[in-house]
């Protein structure tokens, strides 16, 4: 369980000290998403845990703070509503109220919010637990102890996560905004574009840890398969990863002559990065920059998943000392502009090269 102490104006402002400046409210409901996640963990609800908060138990260097709790469960609703209603008086909380969004066909989805009061700000605050009820979720999973650089806990819970190999397949399926995935903007009119940079950050930070790309491809092909049975529209898996593929190059032929760009994108995705800013607690994700080697990462992806290049892990370990030969070596010829990227950014040229290099 996280020590009260995690809840004092002190410790959360020095937590924002450490990570560079990242939002003192932001920590302080990442930390109180943490709390939530460990009492869910001490009822008999089974579940899994996934969602951006899961990556926080995964990766080494917190970079992208989250503040909901995503989890897949097959409970019916009385189930859920008496677990809701038993945690809702436990510290630091103080009440939930459901969030009632109306329906929107698959999956069943529902929102609770769980209030507290603010050490940060004095006035009364949430975190959400967004509950997916499905019965049939596939995604390789192991047990997790719920704990980061950031919290202190009185006792270590574990909980029921997709490994980082599951968690990247299902993140990079919903990086596909004009298919499968997130969209930029929902149906009723709602901008969805820092939920989908979200997604593309996500998967530019699991890359790096990848242990078994098969592994990968097998949770693309479950979480696709999820997904398909949820929407409407009938996109078939190539036409997804075209997506991914398609607004992935867009980004890293930004600023460069290119025949195909799309203005829209571009803007959509420069919208959603304006937003995560908040969410971010080590470094920068500029469209230039690091959002262009993040798509990159996408692409190379995409390509693999579709049968067009084979990769190991290994390759995926960029190194310019041990990659410069190869970096020089190779040129893309369509779109060629990409090989502007060689002097100014060579990871993200590395992994482009891999897929459409000559």
């Amino acid at each position: 369980m996280v020590s009260a102490e995690c809840f004092s104006e002190d410790y959360i402002e020095q937590q924002s000290r450490i990570m560079t400046g990242a939002s003192p409210v932001m920590i302080e409901k990442c930390i109180h998403a943490l709390a939530l996640l460990c009492h869910l963990t001490e009822t008999d609800l089974e579940f899994i845990f996934k969602g951006g908060t899961s990556l926080l138990l995964h990766l080494p260097e917190i970079r992208r703070l989250s503040i909901d709790i995503d989890i897949i469960c097959n409970a019916d609703n009385d189930k859920i509503n008496g677990i809701v209603d038993s945690l809702s008086s436990l510290k630091p909380f103080v009440r939930q109220k459901e969030d009632d969004r109306g329906a929107r066909g698959l999956p069943e989805r529902r929102h609770f919010k769980f209030f507290y009061t603010s050490a940060v700000t004095g006035r009364e605050d949430n975190v959400l637990l967004d509950v997916v009820q499905e019965a049939d979720c596939r995604l390789e999973c192991l047990e997790k102890p719920i704990e980061t650089s950031f919290i202190q806990v009185d006792h270590i819970s574990t909980v029921r996560v997709p490994t980082v190999d599951a968690l990247l397949g299902d993140k990079l399926t919903a990086f596909a905004p004009n298919t499968q995935g997130v969209p930029f903007f929902s149906k009723r009119g709602k901008s969805m574009t820092m939920q989908v940079v979200k997604q593309l950050y996500d998967v530019g930070e699991l890359f790096n840890e990848v242990q078994d790309l098969s592994a990968v491809k097998r949770a693309y092909a479950e979480s696709y398969r999820l997904e398909s049975s949820y929407n409407e529209d009938d996109f078939s898996m190539q036409q997804t990863l075209d997506d991914t593929k398609r607004v992935s190059l867009q980004l890293c032929c930004n600023a460069f002559r290119y025949a195909d760009r799309d203005d829209e994108i571009i803007a959509n995705i420069q919208d959603g990065i304006s937003r995560v800013r908040d969410h971010l607690a080590h470094g920068r994700f500029r469209i230039t920059q690091e959002a262009k080697i993040a798509a990159a990462k996408a692409y190379l992806l995409a390509s693999y998943l579709e049968g067009s290049v084979e990769l190991t892990p290994a390759q995926l370990l960029f190194n310019l000392d041990g990659q410069m030969e190869f970096i020089q070596g190779t040129n893309i010829t369509a779109p060629s502009c990409l090989n502007r990227l060689k002097p100014i950014l060579p990871e993200a040229f590395y992994y482009l090269a891999l897929a459409l290099g000559e």
